[in-house]
Formats: C-alpha cells, sequence, structure tokens
C-alpha cells in the first residue's frame, strides 16, 4: 500500500543518499558542504549549506533528515533542531520505520 507517509519516507532517502555522497567528498576536504535538501518533495532542488560536522550530528538517526526552513511536513515529522535557514527533521509513525529501513548508516 502507497500511502503519503510511504511516499514521504521514499523520498527522502533517495534525497539523504545524494548527500552521504556529497557528505563522503566533504570529510576528505574537511570543510562546509553544500547538501541537497532531503525534503519530501520530489521536484524540490534546493540546496544548503552546513558543516559537514552539522550533517553528522543529524544523521546519528535514521529518522531525520536535513531540510530547508518551510520545507518540513508536519503530519510525518517533527522539527527537532533550528538552524540559521534549515531544521532538522524526525520523521514519526510509518514514515520513520521506513526512513530507518532504508538508511545507508544502518548495518
Amino acid at each position: 500500500m502507497d500511502t503519503g507517509a510511504d511516499r514521504v519516507a521514499w523520498n527522502e532517502s533517495a534525497f539523504r543518499e545524494v548527500n552521504e555522497r556529497m557528505r563522503a567528498l566533504a570529510l576528505e576536504l574537511d570543510r562546509t558542504a553544500e547538501f541537497v535538501c532531503e525534503c519530501a518533495s520530489v521536484s524540490c532542488a534546493d540546496r544548503l549549506s552546513l558543516p559537514v560536522e552539522e550533517y553528522e550530528r543529524a544523521r546519528t538517526d535514521g529518522r531525520r533528515f536535513v531540510v530547508l526552513s518551510g520545507h518540513q511536513r508536519p503530519e510525518f515529522e517533527q522539527v527537532v533542531e533550528t538552524r540559521d535557514g534549515w531544521v532538522v527533521v524526525e520523521k514519526t509513525g510509518r514514515a520513520g520505520t521506513i526512513a530507518c529501513l532504508h538508511d545507508p548508516r544502518a548495518a
């Protein structure tokens, strides 16, 4: 069954995989990196700049994503951190379960 929660989690997981590759490159350079907004909108191509260590901190939980302020979806996630121009959201319910299942860092 394809629910709204499924779509949101799948979309954001895809963007997170792109950011994992960008993160690896930025780690080599030890600096701030440009990341793709990990929001649920398939048409969003917005980017945000943040220190790699901030992205690392957000990624300690497979349910968490980095999105631009205003791109969060309160029906599927809650804001757990607010920064200048971006937020860390945590998926709830089914969306959280799917996000964890598709976390590229999960072993």
